[in-house]
């Protein structure tokens, strides 16, 4: 994708127990493993509507090595590359080289990832909390 809000197909997959590559028009940097504090500037989209990548290159190199890291790694459930042919067609070989064990092992941690940040429950409560925060604001 070029450009995604969320991807509900990437959460469907993960939830299957498949390890997903995906491109960096969606936002789910999560796929790498790390926390979302340590790569929330990588996709921000700054003023001028351009993605700031180029503004943190740091993160950008340490982020090229985290794809690069072995596979069940750090909670690692999938690959997230730069939308082109090349990188996508890169993705592809890797998670075909890899071990039936080792594919499973990044569905398994894709399938943490879902049930810890994605069930109804879990987005139920984080709506409601906004709703309450919302209507405290209102009182004030």
């Amino acid at each position: 994708s070029r450009s995604e809000n969320f991807g509900i197909v990437v959460a469907e997959a993960l939830a299957c127990g498949v390890p997903v590559i995906t491109t960096k028009g969606a936002p789910w940097s999560e796929l790498l493993g790390m926390g979302e504090s340590e790569l929330s500037t990588i996709s921000r989209v700054d003023a001028t509507g351009e993605r700031g990548e180029r503004a943190n290159t740091p993160k950008l190199n340490a982020l090229s090595q985290l794809n690069k890291l072995p596979p069940a790694a750090n909670g690692r459930c999938g690959w997230w590359v730069d939308v082109a042919v090349a990188p996508l067609a890169e993705a592809l070989r890797e998670a075909m080289s890899l071990t039936d064990e080792a594919r499973r092992a990044m569905g398994e941690n894709g399938q943490r990832l879902v049930e810890r940040k994605y069930r109804w429950e879990t987005v139920a409560e984080k709506m409601a909390c906004v709703y309450r925060k919302f209507s405290a604001n209102l009182r004030e």
